[in-house]
Formats: structure tokens, C-alpha cells, sequence
């Protein structure tokens, strides 16, 4: 199951990456507050207050403006050094952040870099390659291979951090959450004031730096894992998968059975055209949610979609199991709900053996990825395919020979009483 929750986050993030690299753009509004006259006044007296030596060795920059809004950016380099207030969002290959942010930092980069002048007085949320933190941060919640603390860098909160090459050093306020494979400290730098969490191959950040408690945690690599422990895990992720798809066969199968025979019919009869629909899904809903996160209006929406794309991906395997297990019921000639129940764990379990296994669970996972997103897609776009026209002309014309047939066989049986009794009074 983790090896198939990394195959969809891998996928989604490349196809979110390509969409926004390979197009370059930028969008803040061009409406910023401009400071009144007063205040740009005082600034320039208080400037000319400042020493010679200053003002020959630095041009003095007036700053009088700050943008009072939340910013969109992406691109391949990205610097942020005018102040904000407003939440920042920012897909880009380099982004470098010097000055003020009054407002949360979302960053999916290659490279991040938030230089001594960064002030950022919210959260900062980050996925990338390369993070460099110099400046002050309130929370700091990071994904990355290497991930580096300057001795400048002031954490007024916590720090939430899982890297694979950590360079610690700097101060945090609060409590540290880390997770690493290697490490190296400056001890003559470092200081955490509160608690301190980590899990690493080995006991290897000191005491001396911690103020707090440490609890470590052994990270034991996959490859070391005894048999039966793996065994368990596997057993419990298994055990998850069920849990979630019986609550979703019985919302789906007993709560909305007009849904159900919906899907059923869909991959029964559009089968080709339920994978076609999938994979165009697959492609098109990050570019439209990433068009969407370049207009203020569109922000919602596109999260929305963007968070029902990842859920749909994420239970395609139950989407798929429950058609085919009403396929397998109606071939059987036993046609129930509870049968259709059983038959969809079944193939959940099924399809989650086979995700395991190494290459061949890549291709299991995308093509039902792809049923999953095409049936769903399919339901809501296409109508519930209907019987095509000679199939009901023949049925009616096998209704009407039958009717006539009857008729006959009843103007017969009239004739021949009337035959009789006609013969019968002749007689007489």
C-alpha cells in the first residue's frame, strides 16, 4: 500500500510540476497599497538622520509600498524581496525569499532559500529538493533531501522536518520534530529551547543543544525488518484497505443502487471509452486546476477539484471492484447486494496483491487508476447507455408475433364452435 501511495503522490506532483514549468508565469495584481504621504515623509527625514559613513558605504532604499493581498507565483525563478501582507503560493525551479511575509508560505520548488532578511510571521509549508532557512520563521513544516539550518535561523515556534541530509545549527523556540537519514551539527550554534522528537538510523544530536526532553525513535530501514514484523504490516495495511471499502460498498451499493447499476453499465458497455475518458482526466484536471490557481476567483474551486482528483485516485480500486462484481454476479445468475458486497472486498484484495509486486503493480495501479477516474468522469458527463434501436424493435415485434399468435389460435377455437353447432342444428 505504501509503495502504491507513493506511485499516485509521485504522479500527481510530476504532473503538477510539468504543467507549471513549462509555462511561465507570474500573477500578482498590480493594486498595492501605497503608504500616505506622512508616513513616505517621515521615512526620507528619518533616512537623512542616518551617519555618512551609511550612506557612502549602501544606498538607502525607501520602501513605501507593501502588497496587501495574497500572491500567486510560478515560474523558474522566483525572489520575494518586497514586503507582503497576505498569504504566498509559489511553484518554481528557484525560489529566494528577503524580506518581510505577514501571512502563510505554501513553496513547491527544487530549490528554497529563505535568506537572514526573511521574516515570515505565519507558517511556512515546503516541498523541495534544497531548503535553506536563515531567517525567522513562526512553524516550519518541511519535506526535502536536504534541508539546512544557518546559524541565523530563528524558529519562533516548532519545526517539523523530514530530510535525508540535515545541516542543524540556529535557534528554535519550541519543539523540533525530525526525521533524517545523516546529520551534522554546530554545536556552538545550535540551541532548542523546548522538546526535541527525531528518528534517524542512530542516537545523534547531542543533549547539550536540547533544553528540553529527547525521544528518539530507530528508524529501521525495510530491508532489516524481521519477516514477521513485515508480515504484520502488510497484514494491517491490508486490513485498512478492507475497512475502507466496505464503507464505501455500502454507501455506494445499498445507500444509491441507481449509482450502482450506473457504473455497471458504463464499463459493461463503454469499456474502451471508460479508460479514454480516464486517462484524458488524468492529464487534463491539473492543468485546469493549476489555470484556475492563477485567478483569485478559481483558488476554491481548484482546490476543490484538485483534493476530489486525488481522492477518486485514491479508491479507484473500490470504484472499479464494485461494476465488476455486479458482472460477475449477473453471469452467475445470482443478482443481490450482499453477493455484490463480498465479490467487491474480493477484487479489492485482489487488486491489492497484485500492486504489490514490483513493476507489474505500477501498470495495476495506473490502469485502475484510470477505470476509476473514467467511470466516475463517464457517470457524470454521458448518460446510462441505452439498448440500441433494432435490439428493441426486435423485442417489440417478438411481443406483437406473440399476441397475434394467441388472437389466431382464439378466432380458431370460435369458428370451430360455431362450426358444430351449426351442424348440430342442421341435423335436427
Amino acid at each position: 500500500m505504501k509503495v502504491l501511495k507513493n506511485i499516485k503522490v509521485k504522479l500527481l506532483v510530476a504532473l503538477v510540476i510539468i504543467a507549471t514549468l513549462l509555462t511561465t508565469f507570474s500573477y500578482a495584481e498590480e493594486n498595492v497599497t501605497t503608504e500616505d504621504s506622512n508616513t513616505v515623509a517621515n521615512t526620507e527625514t528619518s533616512t537623512e538622520a542616518t551617519t555618512d559613513d551609511q550612506s557612502s558605504e549602501t544606498p538607502v532604499q525607501l520602501i513605501s509600498t507593501t502588497r496587501k493581498e495574497d500572491l500567486f507565483f510560478a515560474g523558474d525563478s522566483i525572489t520575494i524581496d518586497y514586503p507582503i501582507s497576505g498569504n504566498v503560493f509559489i511553484v518554481a525551479n528557484e525560489v529566494t525569499i528577503n524580506h518581510n511575509v505577514d501571512g502563510n508560505v505554501f513553496v513547491l520548488a527544487n530549490k528554497l532559500e529563505i535568506g537572514s532578511n526573511g521574516y515570515i510571521y505565519s507558517d511556512l509549508f515546503a516541498c523541495a529538493n534544497e531548503i535553506t532557512l536563515a531567517g525567522t520563521i513562526y512553524d516550519v513544516y518541511s519535506v526535502s533531501n536536504n534541508l539546512t539550518l544557518e546559524t541565523s535561523a530563528y524558529i519562533v515556534r516548532d519545526i517539523h522536518a523530514n530530510t535525508s541530509s540535515l545541516n542543524l545549527s540556529g535557534y528554535i523556540r519550541r519543539n523540533a520534530n525530525l526525521s533524517f537519514n545523516t546529520i551534522q551539527i554546530n554545536e556552538s550554534y545550535t540551541l532548542i529551547e523546548g522538546d526535541l522528537n527525531y528518528s534517524a538510523s542512530s542516537e545523534s544530536i547531542p543533549e547539550s543543544i536540547v533544553n528540553g526532553s529527547i525521544n528518539y525513535e530507530e528508524a529501521v530501514s525495510s530491508n532489516s525488518k524481521e519477516p514477521g514484523k513485515v508480515i504484520q504490516n502488510y497484514l494491517q495495511e491490508l486490513l485498512q484497505v478492507l475497512v475502507v471499502a466496505l464503507i464505501i460498498v455500502l454507501i455506494v451499493v445499498f445507500a444509491t443502487p441507481k449509482f450502482t447499476n450506473k457504473m455497471y453499465s458504463i464499463l459493461e458497455n463503454k469499456a474502451a471509452a471508460t479508460l479514454g475518458c480516464g486517462a484524458l482526466t488524468l492529464i487534463l484536471v491539473p492543468v485546469i486546476c493549476f489555470i484556475l490557481f492563477c485567478t483569485v476567483v478559481g483558488i476554491i474551486p481548484a482546490l476543490a477539484l484538485l483534493f476530489t482528483y486525488i481522492f477518486i485516485i485514491s479508491i479507484s480500486s473500490i470504484i472499479l471492484s464494485i461494476p465488476l462484481a455486479k458482472i460477475i454476479c449477473k453471469k452467475m445468475g445470482k443478482e443481490s447486494k450482499v453477493l455484490t458486497l463480498i465479490f467487491t472486498l474480493i477484487l479489492v484484495v485482489i487488486i491489492w496483491l497484485l500492486e504489490q509486486i514490483p513493476i507489474l503493480g505500477i501498470l495495476v495501479a495506473l490502469f485502475v487508476s484510470l477505470f476509476g477516474l473514467g467511470i466516475i468522469t463517464y457517470s457524470i458527463f454521458r448518460p446510462i447507455p441505452k439498448k440500441k434501436d433494432n435490439v428493441v424493435a426486435k423485442e417489440s415485434t417478438v411481443i406483437e408475433s406473440t399476441e397475434d399468435k394467441k388472437d389466431k389460435e382464439e378466432k380458431k377455437a370460435k369458428k370451430e364452435k360455431k362450426e358444430k353447432s351449426n351442424k348440430k342444428d342442421k341435423e335436427n
